[in-house]
């Protein structure tokens, strides 16, 4: 078929000729082979539509081949077909910066147009549009009250609107004051919120307990921002939404509020609830001045989990002290955190480390993260005491690095509700129980895994990877050269001036030393690197699914 053939054919009954026809049409545009008129004739075929079936196969024509100028647009926006109007609607728009439309015609639209599908293309169309544009046919879409329930219209007005508020916050807000869309209201609100010149402007506008709990929920992620210079006026005037106000005083820095706080958490003869609502809201804050308080908590039952992370903001060795005082008499979850904390500081980490070099903390409460971390304070001292009371530490090697992340990566993306943790015990049994025991059953060369869930995801696959990368002096592997010729290599288990115990994996040995000819401390795990790699990836996700699952 030629292409006035091929033409004939967008109006068939048979959907895939039209459809066909259509994109043989725009082929042969591509290829020039089009007679030189046919824009024209076909252009004029705009008038002759019957109905809305053939307009709107029309108007996929004309946009394919480039030939619906304004003209024609604007007199078939005039068609009963809705559907019809919002495809023109896409057309038109979907050039930013290049409407085909006038301004004019797309805010009469706004503002007259019956249909929500229609209304729904402009509101679509608005990313595309100029920035007064914008204004004029956001605001009037937006006092449409009867699209105040749909889907979609609201927040397709406030995706189109937000990249323009904030050259004009007055304007949004005042538009959040008139429409009748309450979603539209709380998204300009809400992002008002979370810049400093919104906020400015926000304050001033501030009625409603709803606006409050707004600007709240806009600072969600922030700890303390700049108080806004209307923002007292506003306390006042809304001072009979005390909780709220408060809440917001506080993340504004005000001291009065702040110290309100303090001394509502430091009485202990005030209802808990109230307290843990100071707690909550010092917290936030990140208020320095809290933590004298917070150190006093650690004794109150109710409070004691939340607080230990909170120590971290002191650099008073007191507190150091204070969490390893009362390290034996917290559950694993508290003492995993006060770790956390003790490691987080080189003020904190030195009293740790003393007292682990003293004996008076014993070091198996460590973990290789733990180590790290405190490697990670660049801290002379602290190195230095590391060296000493723990033992070598390496840098992970690059291949190694990348086999964690990989393995990483695939665990946190995988459906693990697909993978079977009874598998990754098995294999656990296979080639961990050997040397590591899990609640008590299993080998005593490496530690007892049942409490290391806690630990996380990274704690296992740096252990497992590269075992190497931190090595305690409990499990660096020995190799004992005996004066027969035979070779013992292992773990030291224990030692005194006659003899050395070594845990071996399969038993422990008890050498004279009276018959050892050498001994050689390497700077390596027992534990074999490569294991979780040398396994397919579904094995390896399962086993650390076991690792990882909760277990008392």
């Amino acid at each position: 078929m030629d292409s006035r053939e091929l033409t004939a054919q967008l109006f068939s009954r048979n959907d895939w000729y039209a459809r066909t026809a259509r994109r043989l049409v725009q082929e042969d545009l591509n290829t020039k082979s089009l007679p030189e008129d046919f824009g024209i004739e076909f252009a004029r075929m705009a008038g002759a539509l019957k109905n809305a079936s053939q307009a709107l196969r029309w108007l996929w024509a004309a946009h394919a081949l480039d030939v619906a100028g304004p003209s024609i647009l604007e007199s078939l926006l005039k068609h009963e077909d809705d559907v019809l109007r919002s495809w023109l609607i896409q057309f038109s728009t979907e050039e930013a910066g290049k409407p085909k439309l006038s301004a004019e015609t797309l805010l009469k639209l706004a503002q007259t147009d019956p249909s929500p599908t229609v209304r729904l293309a402009l509101a679509s169309a608005l990313p595309n549009l100029d920035t007064k544009t914008v204004w004029e046919v956001a605001s009037a879409l937006a006092i449409r009250g009867e699209d105040k329930d749909d889907r979609f219209l609201p927040k397709m007005i406030w995706f189109g609107i937000a990249r323009v508020i904030e050259q004009d916050w007055v304007r949004g807000l005042a538009l959040a004051e008139k429409t009748p869309l309450p979603s539209l209201a709380d998204s300009i609100r809400w992002f008002a919120g979370k810049s400093a010149e919104g906020r400015e402007a926000l304050v001033k506008t501030l009625k409603t307990p709803r606006d409050l709990k707004l600007l709240a929920f806009s600072l969600k992620d922030e700890a303390v921002v700049k108080m806004p210079l209307a923002w007292p006026q506003v306390r006042s005037d809304l001072s009979d939404q005390s909780d709220l106000v408060r809440q917001l005083s506080a993340l504004f820095g005000d001291q009065t509020v702040l110290s309100e706080m303090r001394a509502l958490l430091a009485d202990t003869a005030k209802p808990l609830p109230q307290r843990r609502a100071a707690f909550d809201l010092l917290k936030r804050t990140g208020d320095a001045e809290s933590t004298p308080i917070f150190m006093k908590l650690l004794d109150e039952p109710a409070l004691t989990t939340a607080v230990i992370p909170l120590l971290s903001r002191s650099n008073d060795p007191k507190t150091a002290s204070a969490l390893m005082e009362r390290f034996d008499r917290i559950d694993a979850a508290d003492r995993i955190a006060a770790l956390g904390v003790l490691t987080s500081r080189a003020e904190l980490a030195k009293p740790l480390l003393e007292a682990v070099k003293a004996g008076s903390f014993d070091k198996k409460h460590l973990s290789s993260l733990q180590i790290r971390q405190m490697r990670n304070l660049n801290h002379a001292e602290i190195n230095t005491l590391l060296d000493a009371t723990w033992g070598k530490v390496n840098e992970s090697s690059a291949a190694a690095k990348a086999s964690i992340a990989k393995l990483k990566k695939a665990y946190e993306s995988a459906p693990l509700w697909a993978f079977n943790a009874k598998s990754g015990e098995q294999t656990f049994q296979q080639f961990c129980a050997v040397c590591h025991a899990m609640g008590g059953v299993g080998g005593k060369l490496g530690p007892d895994l049942a409490g290391s869930w806690r630990n996380g995801l990274d704690y296992f696959l740096e252990n497992i990877i590269d075992p190497n990368a931190v090595v305690g002096d409990n499990f660096q592997l020995h190799v004992l050269t005996k004066k027969d010729g035979s070779v013992v290599s292992g773990v030291i288990e224990q030692e005194t001036d006659t003899a050395i115990t070594a845990r071996t994996v399969t038993e422990s040995v008890v050498i004279s030393k009276a018959d050892l000819k050498e001994r050689q401390k390497m700077p390596v795990s027992i534990m074999p690197p490569g294991l979780l790699e040398a396994l397919p990836e579904r094995r390896a996700l399962e086993l650390l699914k076991f690792l990882l699952s909760k277990r008392d």
